[in-house]
């Protein structure tokens, strides 16, 4: 694009900017195949990663950066019924307990991560 030299002042009291995200892999994502670096994004099905995994995305590392608010919503509830269809078939593993939402909050807590609920 070419600019036209024209401007046009709009007044506003919040401005947001959000240009030039690239998604990045975590550590070992790539040696597993999981990121796919010619779109930045996390390989998925409906927000699952591919295999034998409890591994989940959701927002731009999922589909891109495209989109608004509404789209990311869309998308959450999209990765969520995968969440959900994977807790409903997934076979429990052998000698681990479940210990809920109070085993997610000691674990959260013991590694120095505030929890916010409502």
């Amino acid at each position: 694009p070419v600019g036209t030299g024209e401007m046009e002042e709009l007044p506003a009291d919040l401005v947001l900017v959000s240009i030039g995200y690239r998604g990045m892999p975590l550590e070992g994502m790539e040696e597993l195949d999981f990121f796919d670096s010619s779109s930045s994004t996390v390989v998925n099905e409906h927000g699952k990663l591919p295999g034998e995994n409890n591994l989940f995305v959701t927002g731009w590392i999922k589909r891109g950066p495209t989109g608004i608010i509404g789209t990311n919503i869309m998308d959450a509830k999209d990765t969520v019924k995968s969440v959900m269809n994977y807790l409903e078939t997934s076979v429990p593993v052998a000698g681990v307990e479940s210990q809920g939402r109070d085993g997610l909050n000691d674990h959260l807590g013991a590694h120095d991560v505030k929890v916010v609920d409502w």
